[in-house]
Formats: structure tokens, sequence, C-alpha cells
């Protein structure tokens, strides 16, 4: 707790910025990972057993950019609170079994 305030100089707001700026970070990085393995494996002549699990992971990236999109502005016109909260865990799912599913 003692950190935390120093840390946001007792501003409320700075914390909530910086666990933004980490969460987006993380995701960041991550998915920027998955989208660039299938050029690599291409660039290496990767066997086909590579390349499927390659493109499969940049499939459920975009897939979720594009899931994601559509729920906040759904959530966003309409006015959703819950859908706001819970877009998230809606999106990972939804791009997990749509890849499932390719």
């Amino acid at each position: 707790m003692k950190f935390e305030h120093k840390l946001s100089k007792g501003n409320a707001g700075t914390l909530t910025t910086i666990a933004s700026t980490a969460i987006i970070g993380v995701f960041a990085a991550m998915v920027a990972s998955h989208l660039s393995k299938p050029i690599y494996f291409l660039m290496q002549k990767a066997d086909a057993a590579a390349m499927g699990g390659a493109n499969k992971n940049a499939i459920a990236c975009i897939l979720g950019a594009v899931i994601m999109y559509g729920l906040s502005t759904v959530a966003e016109k309409k006015n959703i609170g819950w859908l706001r909260e819970w877009s998230l865990t809606i999106t990972i799912l939804g791009a997990m079994v749509i890849t499932a599913l390719i």
C-alpha cells in the first residue's frame, strides 16, 4: 500500500493509468510475438506443423481484435455497462472457439 501511494503520489488516476499501461504493454508484446511468427517461420522455411500453429495464433489475434472492436463499439453506442466490463472475456473465448473450429 505504501509503495502504491508513493508511486501515484496520492493520485488514484495515476495508479489507474500505470496499471492500464502495463496491461496494454503485455498484450501488445504478446500479440506482436504471435503476429510475427508466421513471417519468421516462412523466412526459415519451417515445416507445415510449425506454420499451421503459427498461422492459428495469428488468426486468433486478428479475430480477437475484430471481436473487441465490435463489442466496444456496441457497448459505447448502446451504453451497455456490463458488455464494456465483460468484453475482454467474451473476446478471448470467442477468438479461441472460432480459431479451434477453423
